[in-house]
Protein backbone atom coordinates (compact mmCIF):
# COMPACT_ATOMS: atom_id res chain seq x y z
CA UNK A 1 0.00 0.00 0.00
CA UNK A 2 1.45 3.32 -0.68
CA UNK A 3 0.24 6.71 1.10
CA UNK A 4 0.31 9.93 -0.40
CA UNK A 5 -0.74 13.35 1.27
CA UNK A 6 0.21 17.64 0.49
CA UNK A 7 0.33 17.49 3.96
CA UNK A 8 4.20 17.73 4.54
CA UNK A 9 4.67 16.66 0.94
CA UNK A 10 4.72 13.03 2.75
CA UNK A 11 4.64 10.10 0.21
CA UNK A 12 5.16 6.46 1.64
CA UNK A 13 5.06 2.84 1.03
CA UNK A 14 3.86 0.49 3.43
CA UNK A 15 4.61 -3.14 2.99
CA UNK A 16 2.70 -6.29 4.01
CA UNK A 17 4.15 -7.79 7.20
CA UNK A 18 6.85 -4.44 7.95
CA UNK A 19 5.96 -1.59 9.80
CA UNK A 20 6.02 1.72 8.70
CA UNK A 21 6.64 4.68 11.38
CA UNK A 22 5.36 8.34 10.03
CA UNK A 23 7.20 10.66 12.95
CA UNK A 24 5.99 14.21 12.72
CA UNK A 25 7.00 16.42 15.17
CA UNK A 26 5.53 19.55 14.01
CA UNK A 27 2.52 19.83 16.27
CA UNK A 28 0.32 21.68 13.95
CA UNK A 29 1.29 19.28 10.89
CA UNK A 30 0.39 16.07 13.24
CA UNK A 31 -2.72 17.71 14.41
CA UNK A 32 -3.88 18.24 10.81
CA UNK A 33 -2.64 14.46 9.62
CA UNK A 34 -4.95 13.04 12.36
CA UNK A 35 -7.88 15.01 12.01
CA UNK A 36 -8.05 14.73 8.40
CA UNK A 37 -7.02 10.79 8.90
CA UNK A 38 -9.96 9.98 10.52
CA UNK A 39 -12.44 12.24 8.87
CA UNK A 40 -11.40 10.48 5.70
CA UNK A 41 -11.77 6.90 7.83
CA UNK A 42 -15.64 8.01 8.51
CA UNK A 43 -16.14 8.21 4.69
CA UNK A 44 -15.45 12.19 3.86
CA UNK A 45 -13.40 13.10 0.87
CA UNK A 46 -10.13 14.47 2.09
CA UNK A 47 -6.82 15.17 1.15
CA UNK A 48 -4.88 11.78 1.70
CA UNK A 49 -4.57 9.31 -1.03
CA UNK A 50 -4.26 5.14 0.37
CA UNK A 51 -3.45 3.47 -3.14
CA UNK A 52 -2.73 -0.55 -3.73
CA UNK A 53 -1.03 -1.57 -6.83
CA UNK A 54 -1.46 1.86 -8.34
CA UNK A 55 -5.23 1.89 -7.46
CA UNK A 56 -6.90 4.57 -5.25
CA UNK A 57 -9.08 2.44 -2.64
CA UNK A 58 -11.53 4.26 0.09
CA UNK A 59 -9.56 5.12 3.82
CA UNK A 60 -13.38 4.20 5.43
CA UNK A 61 -13.14 0.70 3.89
CA UNK A 62 -9.60 -0.11 4.08
CA UNK A 63 -8.10 1.85 7.36
CA UNK A 64 -8.92 0.40 10.96
CA UNK A 65 -7.56 3.38 13.68
CA UNK A 66 -6.45 2.05 17.06
CA UNK A 67 -5.68 5.33 19.53
CA UNK A 68 -7.01 4.55 23.19
CA UNK A 69 -4.30 2.19 24.56
CA UNK A 70 -5.79 2.28 28.39
CA UNK A 71 -8.11 0.80 28.79
CA UNK A 72 -7.91 -1.66 25.78
CA UNK A 73 -10.93 -3.78 24.79
CA UNK A 74 -10.75 -6.12 21.42
CA UNK A 75 -15.03 -6.08 21.76
CA UNK A 76 -15.21 -2.88 19.48
CA UNK A 77 -18.40 -2.31 18.29
CA UNK A 78 -16.48 -3.85 15.20
CA UNK A 79 -15.93 -6.46 15.96
CA UNK A 80 -18.95 -7.39 17.92
CA UNK A 81 -21.05 -6.92 14.73
CA UNK A 82 -18.81 -9.38 13.12
CA UNK A 83 -19.09 -11.76 15.80
CA UNK A 84 -23.26 -11.37 15.33
CA UNK A 85 -22.68 -11.19 11.79
CA UNK A 86 -21.10 -14.68 11.25
CA UNK A 87 -23.00 -16.32 14.03
CA UNK A 88 -26.30 -15.47 12.09
CA UNK A 89 -24.82 -16.66 8.92
CA UNK A 90 -23.76 -20.36 10.77
CA UNK A 91 -27.79 -20.31 12.22
CA UNK A 92 -29.26 -20.04 8.75
CA UNK A 93 -26.71 -22.34 6.96
CA UNK A 94 -27.93 -25.60 5.45
CA UNK A 95 -26.28 -27.54 8.79
CA UNK A 96 -28.06 -26.06 11.34
CA UNK A 97 -31.19 -24.23 9.63
CA UNK A 98 -33.55 -26.86 10.85
CA UNK A 99 -32.33 -26.89 14.84
CA UNK A 100 -32.59 -22.91 14.30
CA UNK A 101 -36.20 -23.38 13.16
CA UNK A 102 -37.55 -25.51 15.70
CA UNK A 103 -35.43 -23.45 18.33
CA UNK A 104 -37.22 -20.07 17.57
CA UNK A 105 -40.82 -21.99 17.51
CA UNK A 106 -39.88 -23.62 20.85
CA UNK A 107 -38.98 -20.31 22.51
CA UNK A 108 -42.68 -18.92 20.85
CA UNK A 109 -44.36 -21.63 22.17
CA UNK A 110 -42.86 -21.57 25.47
CA UNK A 111 -43.86 -17.81 25.41
CA UNK A 112 -47.29 -18.20 25.00
CA UNK A 113 -47.64 -20.97 27.55
CA UNK A 114 -46.22 -18.53 30.00
CA UNK A 115 -49.07 -16.25 28.75
CA UNK A 116 -51.65 -18.24 28.16
CA UNK A 117 -54.10 -17.49 31.41
CA UNK A 118 -53.35 -14.11 31.33
CA UNK A 119 -56.45 -11.64 31.70
CA UNK A 120 -55.48 -10.11 28.33
CA UNK A 121 -54.20 -10.85 24.92
CA UNK A 122 -50.84 -10.40 24.56
CA UNK A 123 -49.06 -10.74 20.94
CA UNK A 124 -44.76 -11.41 20.12
CA UNK A 125 -42.20 -9.70 18.30
CA UNK A 126 -41.52 -12.92 16.08
CA UNK A 127 -37.91 -14.38 17.13
CA UNK A 128 -35.10 -14.11 14.30
CA UNK A 129 -31.92 -15.79 14.79
CA UNK A 130 -30.49 -12.38 14.82
CA UNK A 131 -32.84 -11.28 17.97
CA UNK A 132 -31.97 -14.23 19.92
CA UNK A 133 -28.17 -13.76 19.38
CA UNK A 134 -27.99 -10.23 19.89
CA UNK A 135 -30.04 -10.82 23.39
CA UNK A 136 -26.81 -13.35 24.47
CA UNK A 137 -24.48 -10.17 23.69
CA UNK A 138 -21.49 -12.76 22.76
CA UNK A 139 -18.27 -11.12 22.83
CA UNK A 140 -14.78 -12.38 22.38
CA UNK A 141 -13.37 -13.72 25.38
CA UNK A 142 -10.51 -11.28 26.81
CA UNK A 143 -8.19 -13.74 28.50
CA UNK A 144 -5.09 -12.22 27.26
CA UNK A 145 -2.05 -11.81 29.37
CA UNK A 146 -0.48 -8.55 28.23
CA UNK A 147 -1.25 -5.56 26.11
CA UNK A 148 0.97 -6.21 23.31
CA UNK A 149 -0.85 -9.58 23.15
CA UNK A 150 -4.29 -7.93 23.29
CA UNK A 151 -3.69 -5.51 20.29
CA UNK A 152 -2.42 -8.64 18.11
CA UNK A 153 -5.68 -10.15 19.29
CA UNK A 154 -7.39 -7.44 18.10
CA UNK A 155 -5.77 -7.27 14.66
CA UNK A 156 -6.65 -11.03 14.47
CA UNK A 157 -10.49 -10.28 15.27
CA UNK A 158 -10.89 -7.68 12.54
CA UNK A 159 -9.21 -9.47 9.58
CA UNK A 160 -11.30 -12.65 10.53
CA UNK A 161 -14.55 -10.86 10.30
CA UNK A 162 -13.78 -7.39 8.25
CA UNK A 163 -11.10 -8.65 5.66
CA UNK A 164 -7.36 -7.38 5.57
CA UNK A 165 -7.24 -3.29 6.76
CA UNK A 166 -4.52 -1.04 7.38
CA UNK A 167 -4.12 -0.62 10.98
CA UNK A 168 -3.24 2.62 11.99
CA UNK A 169 -2.04 2.97 15.27
CA UNK A 170 -1.37 6.54 17.11
CA UNK A 171 1.05 7.31 19.71
CA UNK A 172 1.63 3.44 20.40
CA UNK A 173 4.90 3.92 21.38
CA UNK A 174 4.10 6.02 23.99
CA UNK A 175 2.45 2.90 25.59
CA UNK A 176 4.96 0.33 24.82
CA UNK A 177 8.58 -0.54 25.67
CA UNK A 178 10.90 -1.52 22.93
CA UNK A 179 10.92 -5.01 23.72
CA UNK A 180 7.53 -5.36 23.16
CA UNK A 181 7.13 -3.30 19.69
CA UNK A 182 10.04 -5.77 18.80
CA UNK A 183 7.59 -8.70 19.76
CA UNK A 184 4.81 -6.68 17.75
CA UNK A 185 6.97 -5.90 14.52
CA UNK A 186 7.61 -10.08 14.49
CA UNK A 187 4.45 -10.86 15.03
CA UNK A 188 3.32 -8.35 12.33
CA UNK A 189 5.62 -10.09 10.13
CA UNK A 190 4.34 -13.13 10.72
CA UNK A 191 1.37 -13.07 10.01
CA UNK A 192 2.03 -10.23 6.99
CA UNK A 193 -0.33 -7.40 7.95
CA UNK A 194 -0.31 -3.71 7.10
CA UNK A 195 0.96 -1.37 9.46
CA UNK A 196 1.37 2.27 10.23
CA UNK A 197 2.43 3.96 13.24
CA UNK A 198 1.76 7.54 13.96
CA UNK A 199 4.05 9.77 16.33
CA UNK A 200 4.34 12.86 17.52
CA UNK A 201 8.00 11.74 19.12
CA UNK A 202 10.71 9.97 17.43
CA UNK A 203 11.74 7.03 19.79
CA UNK A 204 14.43 4.69 18.66
CA UNK A 205 14.03 2.55 15.57
CA UNK A 206 13.40 -1.06 15.77
CA UNK A 207 14.68 -3.80 13.70
CA UNK A 208 11.73 -4.47 11.09
CA UNK A 209 10.43 -1.26 11.18
CA UNK A 210 10.56 1.49 8.35
CA UNK A 211 10.49 5.41 9.14
CA UNK A 212 9.82 8.36 7.85
CA UNK A 213 10.22 11.75 10.16
CA UNK A 214 9.06 15.09 9.93
CA UNK A 215 10.85 17.50 12.28
CA UNK A 216 9.70 21.07 13.51
CA UNK A 217 10.76 23.19 10.78
CA UNK A 218 8.35 20.52 8.09
CA UNK A 219 11.91 18.87 6.62
CA UNK A 220 11.95 15.15 6.20
CA UNK A 221 14.78 12.49 6.50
Amino acid sequence: MKMTTPLGNSAFEIKEGEVFSLVIENKALFRSYIEELYKQSEGADGKIVLSENGTPVSLHKNVNIIDKFIPFSVNTKQVLSGICSALEKRAEDEEHFLKTSQLMADIENYISELCFDFPFRTECTKLTPETVIKALHVSAAEDYESLTEAVLYYMSLVTEFDGRKLFVFINMRSFFSDSEMRRFAEEVRLKQMYVLLIESHAYENIEGTERLVTDEDLCEF
